[in-house]
């Protein structure tokens, strides 16, 4: 799936991906290892991994596309939510912004 960043303060951003109906998406990079809490925090569902995110880091005033893949995200891609959160400061995991999904493929 593809999102369009919402406008975000300056720092690190935590991203929570809701694949459609299954729950919160695993980042398989991460999945099990010591950086797991440290890189991002996601709750975890055996349904669904994204295997990639592009690129990992932008502007504070958004607008950027994000590309997420992976597996057991729902068709079409609207029907998946993007959420971004703080990650750190004194707004730490509090919402930061709904991310726009703009598209969804199957490759």
């Amino acid at each position: 799936v593809s999102f369009t960043a919402p406008p975000a303060t300056h720092g690190r951003l935590v991203m929570r991906v809701m694949a459609g109906w299954k729950g919160w998406a695993d980042f398989e990079p991460v999945l099990r290892t010591g950086e797991q809490e440290a890189t991002v925090i996601i709750f975890f569902d055996d349904l669904n991994e994204v295997n990639s995110i592009s690129p990992t880091a932008g502007s504070t005033p958004g607008g950027a596309t994000v590309k997420l893949t992976g597996k057991g995200f729902r068709l079409p891609g609207t029907s998946n939510e993007v959420t971004l959160y703080h990650r750190t400061g004194d707004k730490k995991g509090q919402m930061a912004g709904i991310c726009n999904v703009t598209m969804g493929t199957l490759d």
